[in-house]
């Protein structure tokens, strides 16, 4: 059982690694004034094998329940709850669309409300640092003085470059930079995270540390009174 474990993770990892290497090869924009972006293929493609995984254990379940085995008669429901969550999950990435054109930016998703956000309505485009990377990783559209919009870069697949959703921003006169450097009316974050970003990486692991001990005393200290 332990070598068909190591088996699947090591499939998964394998199948990660090469549609991520097909993302970056075939996929190349059209049009670069109005680029298209989608989950990557890795997203989908993992939960379709978690799902198959989870369906075989089901037909497992369900053929020791044929064989009389009643404790299998409680774990097929949630194996089965769990693949279909697992499907669900995939249909939603593979749906996913991230649309740019003269009049927006679109967001189009299965299950959620679909949003777009008109240029004309756009405040600005906080480009948040990567703490792990020399480079941004969250890119958030402010509209109304509200975040009205927020993507991972990493959710930026399809070919399209990243960038060229910030030149189209760029080009319409839209200031984007870092929310430490946008003005507080434009900027996503709020006081506090403003105040906490701008401190050095060894004060923000500190406040980080005293912050988990506080919230594990508050949690401790309700715990024992709820038992007394």
């Amino acid at each position: 059982m332990q070598f068909v474990s190591t088996g699947v993770v090591v499939a998964v990892l394998a199948l990660v690694a090469v549609l991520a290497r097909r993302e970056r090869r075939d996929g190349f924009p059209e049009d670069p004034e109005r680029p298209s972006y989608r989950m990557p293929r890795a997203y989908p493609a993992v939960f379709r094998v978690c799902a198959a995984g989870f369906l075989l254990g089901a037909a497992f379940c369900a053929y020791t329940l044929y064989r009389g085995n009643p404790t299998a008669a409680g774990a097929l429901p949630v194996i089965l709850g769990a693949a279909a969550l697992c499907l669900l999950l995939a249909a939603y990435y593979s749906r996913w669309r991230l649309e740019v054109d003269g009049d927006g930016v679109h967001l189009r998703r299965m299950l959620l409300p679909d949003r777009d956000v008109p240029w004309g309505s756009l405040d600005a485009v906080g480009v948040a640092p990567s703490h792990t990377l020399d480079d941004y990783d969250v890119i958030t559209l402010v509209s109304g003085g509200r975040r009205a919009l927020s993507v991972q870069r990493g959710s930026l697949g399809g070919g399209a470059s990243p960038e060229l959703l910030l030149d189209a921003a760029r080009r319409r006169g839209v200031p984007v930079a870092s929310p430490l450097e946008l003005p507080p009316g434009l900027s996503p974050w709020g006081p506090a995270r403003r105040w906490y970003e701008g401190l050095p990486g060894w004060r923000r692991g500190l406040v980080a540390l005293v912050s988990i001990v506080v919230f594990s005393a508050v949690f401790l200290l309700l715990v024992v009174l709820l038992m007394r």
